[in-house]
């Protein structure tokens, strides 16, 4: 999938999927995409859940080294993606990516 805006491709991604978050250009993001040689500042697992009845998109990713964290994609609202979709279906992986982010 091309880059694209959060709104428009949130409801074409799937559980699995890889979400790399595209730079703003903020001075930080200058910074990381300087060191990185890459146009992402952010990469994780997209995954959806439902709590009370409600399907929300959410992204696991690691956050310094083996710290990991779960938040709602849409703190991501605003940004540009790129997409890669999961190559296997996300239930027959989830365990044992879930248990190697930050590796």
């Amino acid at each position: 999938m091309n880059a694209a805006p959060y709104e428009r491709i949130r409801s074409q991604i799937q559980s699995g999927d890889i979400v790399f978050v595209r730079s703003r250009g903020t001075p930080l993001h200058r910074i990381i995409t300087f060191f990185t040689q890459a146009p992402h500042i952010h990469v994780g697992i997209a995954f959806w859940m439902e709590i009370h009845n409600v399907h929300h998109l959410m992204v696991v990713e690691a956050n310094g080294g083996a710290h990991r964290q779960i938040v709602n994609m849409s703190i991501y609202k605003g940004y540009d993606m790129d997409i890669l979709c999961a190559p296997v279906p996300w239930e027959s992986i989830a365990e044992r990516a879930l248990s190697r982010i930050g590796e």
